[in-house]
């Protein structure tokens, strides 16, 4: 992703945007991150804390089949906009969901779908009657967006948490397992709390890159 936007900003894309309000507002989207890891930066942007992470706001310049691009927003171009926070948040609310759906699945079935199998089963917005098939007792959901990119920040959405309660049909964890998506697991299936918070740890120590950790806690839904 850094480098397509490096290479974005050399062939002049994100130079070129038009920054008026008029021509952003369709594009303003928002990002979930670690609140912790990006204290020094909250000093120059607007963000919203959630939890212990937070809510960042970008700009999308491209979003296709190579990835995205997209440029931060900062309290000078707010400014310029003439808006707040607030009024940032709620469009960013919109955009985000309209531009980057949810998407749900099971992590067997989205095993399947990497080694190619035509079984895998992704599930867009509202779950339909009977379209999950061969859930597992106790199987892990992964939840995300449509890219795959910055899909963490889909548990925002109005709805994508109660979606995730129907399929498992109760209460579950969320394990934040990094920036791009986070774990669902059935609390009826789970081990104790303590051990879900120590293998959280264990996997940003180990297997999650510095800047896309996004928090160390589990919680309870």
């Amino acid at each position: 992703m850094k480098k397509l936007y490096t290479e974005a900003v050399r062939r002049g894309e994100c130079m070129e945007f038009d920054l008026s309000y008029e021509n952003c507002i369709k594009h303003i989207i928002f990002r979930l991150v670690s609140l912790e890891k990006n204290k020094m930066l909250f000093q120059t942007v607007p963000y919203v804390p959630f939890m212990d992470m937070a809510v960042m706001f970008y700009l999308l310049i491209r979003k296709d089949e190579e990835g995205i691009c997209s440029i931060r927003i900062n309290h000078k171009l707010l400014k310029e906009w003439k808006i707040d926070i607030g009024d940032l948040f709620a469009l960013a609310k919109e955009n985000t969901k309209r531009l980057f759906p949810e998407r749900i699945c099971s992590m067997y079935s989205l095993m399947d779908a990497i080694e190619g199998s035509e079984e895998g089963n992704m599930l867009d917005g509202k779950l339909p009657q009977g379209s999950i098939k061969h859930i597992y007792p106790g199987e892990p959901f992964v939840i995300t967006n449509d890219s795959g990119i910055n899909g963490a920040a889909v548990i925002l959405y109005p709805d994508t948490l109660k979606n995730v309660a129907k399929i498992l049909q109760g209460d579950f964890y969320l394990l934040p397992s990094s920036i791009h998506e986070v774990l669902a697991i059935p609390v009826h299936a789970a081990m104790k709390e303590q051990d879900l918070c120590d293998m959280v740890w264990e996997v940003n120590r180990t297997c999650v890159a510095k800047e896309e950790i996004l928090s160390g806690s589990v919680y309870r839904y």
